[in-house]
């Protein structure tokens, strides 16, 4: 009898802009753009792919997003069509379960993302950061405190999807180890 395979994991982590515009009655309307895609699959502990990738954005990123990841508009002049990498990534996670540190807010960008171009994510989450809170005794619990607190990882590329993907997939390991002891 062949044995049921382990689920396959997505962490993954996005970085994006945002947009306001003026409506009507006075509001400004707020729509968010995923500049860029990181993310690790994984069963078991075993990697079984990547997926980093830029996506292009007409507009200008907002300053504070520049600040915050060192992405601009010059960084993203070249990167792939935005609805090509989107798809390419709904492929990756595709049949897969999501994890994320925060899950609410990238998930709530991917689905508006992802709404746009007519798709829909339907894919089972995890969030790291509702573990972490179950699990440790700290205050802060921010993804850069927690890979230096934890040592979980020596780079410090904070704010850029892939490397936060990554100490994504440390923590979890990290609190699943933790849950099972």
């Amino acid at each position: 009898m062949l044995k049921n395979p382990e689920p396959v994991y997505v962490a993954f982590d996005l970085e994006w802009t945002y947009t306001k515009k003026e409506q009507r009655n006075g509001k400004k309307k707020v729509t968010t753009h995923i500049i860029e895609i990181g993310a690790v699959k994984f069963r078991g502990d075993r990697v079984i792919d990547t997926f980093d990738s830029l996506l292009a954005y007409e507009g200008n990123v907002d300053k504070i997003v520049t600040e915050i990841t060192g992405i601009d508009n010059e960084t993203l002049k070249d990167a792939p069509h935005r609805q090509n990498t989107l798809l390419k990534f709904m492929l990756f996670i595709e049949n897969t379960t999501l994890i994320a540190h925060d899950i609410k807010n990238d998930i709530r960008v991917l689905k508006s993302e992802y709404e746009r171009i007519g798709l829909e994510v339907e894919n089972p989450q995890i969030d790291t950061l509702r573990m972490a809170k179950e699990s440790l005794p700290y205050e802060t619990l921010k993804l850069s405190f927690l890979n230096e607190e934890l040592g979980l990882s020596t780079q410090d590329k904070f704010h850029r999807a892939f490397h936060d993907a990554k100490i994504t997939y440390l923590l979890y390991k990290y609190l699943l180890n933790l849950e099972e002891s």
